[in-house]
């Protein structure tokens, strides 16, 4: 959970990344087959983490590609996130988890 400063929840805390990681990794082991996010959130509690989820059980990454002429209407929480192009943007994320010793599909 990541609070939004205009909401009414903008001074509840915030989740935890050590939580959500061990939450991944004890669903990996209940549920060997299932789609386990590692989510855009999570990268925003701590960005070392985002590649930590995939050692620990993650093994589906999202990543935002909202359009630049629709970002002020459609934002989930408030972070800095690059302008890329799809094109772009899938190249990173293909980095990211090569980077991280996995391949992608």
């Amino acid at each position: 959970f990541l609070p939004h400063p205009d909401t009414e929840l903008r001074d509840a805390p915030h989740g935890s990344a050590a939580l959500t990681i061990r939450a991944v990794a004890l669903l990996r082991l209940l549920l060997p087959k299932a789609n386990l996010p590692a989510t855009t959130a999570l990268g925003v509690l701590d960005p070392e983490q985002k590649d930590k989820v995939f050692r620990c059980g993650a093994n589906v990454i999202m990543q935002k590609v909202t359009p630049a002429d629709f970002k002020k209407m459609y934002q989930i929480y408030p972070a800095e996130f690059q302008d890329y192009s799809i094109e772009e943007g899938r190249r990173q994320v293909e980095d990211e988890i090569r980077r991280v010793g996995r391949i992608p599909v």
